[in-house]
């Protein structure tokens, strides 16, 4: 009579396998109800674009002054930040990222010394995408007229 000799490592490798097999599933089971659509798994996603200008009340770019787009908890007054960017000599920024399709945001323009922070919330508006799972892209344009201190 042969023994039969299995590692632990191969036995863990072949119940992976088996549970994998198990819980995998196909897209006849991801279908919706009435049979149409599949249904798709995950977190929706969608496109958005903020970009503006940054100046002084005179009419000043400002350089280097850090814009941030926020999500907007107003409970807590803050929210967690979901793209940034620096401007660039002539004021101007642009912050492009894929995230949840949120429908506010704050955008809030960090300045160099001697300006004053500001912030503005903003409602997106997301065009084209299916709906389901990507709601498409959503355009905002805020520019930044900052008092000095």
């Amino acid at each position: 009579m042969k023994k039969i000799q299995i590692r632990v490592s191969t036995l863990i490798s072949r119940l992976c396998a088996f549970g994998m097999a198990i819980l995998g599933f196909s897209l006849a089971s991801c279908d919706s109800d009435n049979g149409d659509e599949p249904l798709m798994y995950g977190t929706p996603t969608g496109t958005f674009e903020v970009k503006g200008d940054v100046e002084t009340e005179d009419g000043a770019d400002v350089k280097g002054a850090r814009v941030v787009v926020k999500e907007v908890n107003y409970e807590t007054n803050s929210g967690q930040e979901i793209g940034d960017a620096i401007t660039d000599a002539d004021g101007d920024y642009v912050i492009e990222d894929s995230y949840f399709p949120i429908s506010k945001v704050r955008v809030c323009c960090y300045p160099p010394e001697g300006l004053e922070a500001d912030s503005v919330d903003v409602d997106l508006k997301y065009k084209g995408g299916d709906g389901n799972w990507n709601y498409g892209t959503a355009k905002a344009e805020v520019d930044f007229r900052l008092r000095k201190k």
